[in-house]
Order: C-alpha cells, then structure tokens, then sequence
C-alpha cells in the first residue's frame, strides 16, 4: 500500500494529537462533549488544557488546508460571534467566506471532471 503524502499524513497526525487530548480533557475533569466545548467556546476559559485544545483545533485546520494546497489562507482563529450572537472559537468571517469560496470553486472543477 502506497504512503500517503505528507500533508495528509501531518493532518492524520494533527487530528489524532487533538482527539487524545480532548480525551484526556474529558477525563479529567469528567466531562462530557457539549460541556468540554462550552469551555472550549468560553473566552474567559483560560485554563491550559484548554488553551492547548484551541491550539490544537487550530493546528488541525491549518493541517487540512495544506491537504487543499490552501497553505496561504490565514484562519485568523479567534473569538467571534455567530449568527444567533454566541462567542465562538471559529476562523474569521473573512477565512470562512474565502473558504467557503475555494470549496465552492472546487466543487464545481471536480463536477466538470465528472461529466
């Protein structure tokens, strides 16, 4: 069986670092998955363990887009609100629309190659 190339190796890496850590989160503090995000989500939540999750989730994006070739698009992860007004650790609303764009573009390439 072929190897697979580096990106999607170092994104299989990046996922698997973030799964054990949210485990290991959860099993610390005995938590399940909506209360671990809601500290994920909370911008006063500044406790390591999730800090380095936030750090982690965003390391994990990054690894995805170099999957695409999309290197170059900065995610900007930060705080901010959505639509119903709820504090989010997200990308920017710029990188989300970029993003939503590229799929959008590539979708329809690949769409093309099918017919």
């Amino acid at each position: 069986m072929e190897a697979l190339p580096e990106p999607f190796q170092r994104a299989a890496q990046v996922g698997a670092a973030y799964h054990e850590h949210r485990r290991q989160v959860m099993l610390r503090r005995q938590l399940g998955l909506t209360k671990t995000y809601n500290l994920f989500h909370d911008p006063t939540c500044q406790e390591e363990d999730i800090q380095r999750l936030r750090a982690l989730h965003a390391e994990m994006d990054r690894a995805v887009l170099a999957c695409y070739g999309w290197d170059d698009l900065d995610l900007q992860h930060d705080f901010y609100r959505n639509d119903r007004g709820q504090a989010r650790f997200m990308p920017s609303d710029t990188a989300r629309r970029e993003l939503l764009f590229r799929l959008m573009a590539l979708n329809e390439e690949l769409s093309k190659k099918g017919n």
